[in-house]
């Protein structure tokens, strides 16, 4: 449906240009990239909305414990769903190398 409404060209150039990064291995090993761009995404914009009037840079990163204690349980539960066999069979998640996991962050 996404190719239909981007077009052949478009779709093509897409495809083209994720196979260059290592991208292009098959439809988990895509997932597994969107869904750990919009979890790390969504852990930034959680450490960036906390105040506001101040920057996180401002304030620095201790100021809430709780909100630190789970982006990093949320972090470790990503890299358990990228990296453990068996969560990779339930989750549909593929191993991802550094220069893709680079690309997410």
């Amino acid at each position: 449906m996404a190719a239909h409404r981007l077009g052949g060209t478009a779709h093509r150039r897409l495809v083209a240009g994720g196979a260059g990064l290592g991208l292009g291995a098959g439809s988990e090993n895509w997932q597994t990239v969107v869904l750990t761009v919009l979890t790390l995404s969504q852990l930034a914009h959680a450490m960036a909305i906390r105040f506001e009037r101040d920057s996180l840079f401002h304030i620095g990163s201790a100021r809430n414990p709780a909100l630190l204690g789970v982006i990093v349980l949320t972090l470790g539960l990503q890299m358990a769903a990228v990296y453990t066999p068996f969560l990779q069979g339930v989750l549909h998640t593929s191993t991802l190398t550094f220069e893709e996991l680079a690309v997410c962050a």
